[in-house]
């Protein structure tokens, strides 16, 4: 990936998932979505670097 900008999806509820995102230089961009998973919906948003 290099220090070129990205992008990813992280689910919502996963405190640990976005501060490792966090201390990598990835910073939520305020987009939301939901993604099914086995017939229920998870909230999830994108972060940026």
């Amino acid at each position: 990936m290099g220090h070129g900008g990205a992008y990813l999806w992280i689910a919502e509820e996963n405190p640990r998932a976005f501060a490792f995102y966090r201390r990598n230089g990835f910073v939520p961009d305020g987009a939301t979505s939901a993604h099914d998973l086995v017939g229920t919906a998870v909230p999830i948003l994108r972060m940026v670097r």
